[in-house]
């Protein structure tokens, strides 16, 4: 907050008590402040709640892009590209959660550069990027995610997923593929519950690139942009 505007909402304040006994005698300007005073205080706890509850970053934009190089789907490259807004003061760090595929996950670069910190459980790896200052509240910032996936496309039907864990504005998916499909769709399943299908992806006529959008993905949720061959 600017020190003009600080200043100009220090005259209001002090110009109320004195606006209001233009209009009202002494106990009722004395009753409306105490009130008035009230409610600025529940409003600004209600803002402090609101703001503690939202996620460090807005993702505006994500493009999910995995291109298989042979038809054994031996060896693909996954690229993550994506724009997020900082919603907090302070932020030091971003995480990317939930890499996970069959087949092995190696040469991870963020932004080009090896992860800050990388941690895996469960199955699943997450790896960090530490940022080289604090971020301020409401910064844009553009962020590259690229990996080798080993033996994760080898069966007659696969997929990507997008599990979306942090708000979100767009999603992208796309696959490249090094044959052509003989079918896809994309479907999502939240809580382990039914999937459900979504609009049909995309397809080129080589039929070798599918591409999906899913504007605000649910939290929680996971889409899976599925393919035959």
């Amino acid at each position: 907050m600017t020190t003009d505007r600080v200043l100009a909402i220090i005259g209001i304040v002090i110009g109320i008590p004195a606006f209001l006994t233009l209009f009202l005698n002494a106990q009722w300007t004395q009753g409306t402040l105490v009130l008035m005073f009230v409610l600025a205080v529940i409003g600004y706890q209600a803002y402090i709640f609101h703001r503690d509850r939202q996620p460090m970053f807005t993702i505006l934009t994500i493009l999910k892009e995995v291109t298989i190089h042979d038809v054994e789907g031996k060896t693909a490259i996954c690229k993550r590209f994506q724009e997020m807004r900082t919603n907090r003061k302070g932020v030091t760090e971003f995480w990317f959660r939930n890499l996970a595929q069959d087949g092995s996950i190696s040469n991870i670069l963020i932004d080009g550069r090896l992860p800050d910190e990388q941690i895996v459980s469960a199955g699943t790896t997450q790896v960090c990027r530490k940022f080289n200052r604090e971020l301020e509240k409401g910064e844009k910032l553009p962020m590259d995610l690229t990996y080798t996936l080993t033996d994760s496309f080898t069966a007659r039907k696969e997929s990507i997923v997008h599990v979306a864990a942090l708000k979100a504005n767009k999603v992208t998916l796309v696959a490249i593929l090094p044959k052509p499909c003989i079918s896809t769709e994309l479907y999502v399943t939240y809580s382990g519950q039914q999937s459900k299908l979504l609009i049909a992806p995309a397809i080129s006529t080589d039929r070798r690139r599918l591409e999906s959008t899913i504007k605000k993905p649910r939290l929680g949720t996971h889409y899976h942009l599925e393919w035959t061959w």
